[in-house]
């Protein structure tokens, strides 16, 4: 009966886990394809190579042409400008060909193409892409983690939380997915549970510049001042996140000592930078908004280009990589302003709220100081009246 039961128990987990490639794989190509799957959030161009070389020796090796696409994907978004957007595109589509030659229903082209989706502006054909990726991979820790970030930059951070868990439970020795899932914890203000897991992470993955980063941005916007401190002393080279994570450091001596002269500075700094580029910091319309500056940040924000983020390839500034910020708690009070919704207008969101009826959890949190649906909706019809005028 134990024999029985153990042949029934091996068939189940066959069929439940049995590889989507066909035939054996090249030890050495496969060898290639683990070491540039090791969790590390600033080794992009490592991968390629490994990955590269991996496809060059196995041809039929599913999973290293879906990576191989992916990654080039992460780099067009992140890393890329102009001229390597396109050409890191066009690999990205080389390689998911490659994918769907071997298996039509992968769900790499709708993670790829997530990627290198312009920033703003094409909201509802994403979460179509996510719900393709989730049909085909529904426990799947990469696509449930797109589908979380993809949520979070409409403002449904509760709906990204419930995503990004069920990815942290199936792989939880990814600090991708681990500093994503303490993050969204601490914007549904579950605070010190995420700020647990960040102590455990950072001592886990000193290394890995996204943790720590996310960690003490987390920290900054709580003002957890001695958690920022051990993040940001902890033993570990973050490479290129180093700069950004002294970015942090830096906004964290202004908040600890607030003052209007200081406030000021830091407007008029946004004012300089609207001046050389066109467009201004969005996360720093936030905690500048909470420091009393709401009028002039809405100033700035109505001189502000944003048209550039409804293009492939289009930019936040250094630094950014997503605007999902104005719906963290430390942009409280620039929400608490009705000319919020107009900024949202600006960035898309408004059409997508509308058409879907998918509203931000910031609804909720403003239903007592003005009616954000309906000056969503106001400002839908007068962009469709202005269009239509000759």
């Amino acid at each position: 009966l134990q024999d029985d039961i153990a042949e029934a128990v091996a068939a189940a987990l066959k069929v439940a886990f049995a590889p989507r490639d066909a035939g054996v794989v090249d030890p050495i190509a496969y060898d290639l394809y683990l070491r540039a799957r090791q969790p590390d959030s600033s080794r992009f161009k490592d991968d390629v190579q490994l990955l590269e070389e991996a496809v060059a020796r196995a041809p039929h090796f599913l999973k290293a042409w879906e990576s191989l696409a992916i990654t080039y994907a992460y780099m067009a978004r992140y890393y890329g400008d102009g001229a390597q957007v396109v050409e890191l595109t066009a690999r990205m589509e080389a390689a998911l060909a490659r994918a769907v030659a071997l298996d039509v229903e992968t769900p790499a082209v709708s993670l790829s193409r997530l990627m290198v989706a312009p920033i703003c502006g094409m909201f509802r054909e994403n979460e179509a892409l996510v719900a393709t990726a989730l049909k085909l991979a529904p426990s799947d820790p990469e696509v449930l983690r797109q589908a979380s970030a993809r949520a979070s930059e409409v403002g449904r951070n509760r709906v990204a939380l419930a995503y990004v868990a069920q990815a942290y439970e199936i792989d939880p020795l990814d600090p991708l997915t681990a500093a994503w899932h303490a993050a969204l914890l601490c914007t549904n203000m579950r605070r010190a549970e995420a700020m647990e897991q960040f102590d455990s992470l950072v001592e886990r993955w000193p290394d890995d510049g996204f943790l720590r980063f996310t960690a003490i941005g987390r920290a900054l916007e709580i003002s957890d001042w001695d958690r920022l401190e051990r993040y940001a002393v902890a033993p570990g080279n973050i490479g290129m996140f180093a700069a950004p994570v002294q970015g942090l450091i830096s906004a964290s001596h202004d908040l600890r000592n607030p003052s209007p002269e200081l406030t000021q500075a830091r407007v008029n700094d946004l004012r300089g930078i609207l001046a050389a580029t066109g467009t201004v910091y969005v996360s720093w319309l936030g905690s500048l908004a909470g420091r009393g500056a709401v009028d002039e940040i809405y100033e700035l924000i109505e001189q502000a280009r944003f048209d550039h983020l409804f293009k492939p390839g289009g930019r936040l500034l250094p630094g950014e990589v997503s605007t999902n910020t104005i719906f963290y708690s430390s942009a409280q009070a620039l929400r608490q302003d009705p000319r919020f919704v107009r900024f949202c207008a600006r960035l898309g969101l408004c059409d997508y709220w509308v058409e879907t009826e998918r509203w931000p959890d910031c609804v909720d949190e403003l239903s007592e100081t003005y009616d954000f649906r309906a000056l969503a909706r106001a400002s839908v019809l007068e962009a469709g009246a202005a269009a239509s005028l000759p």
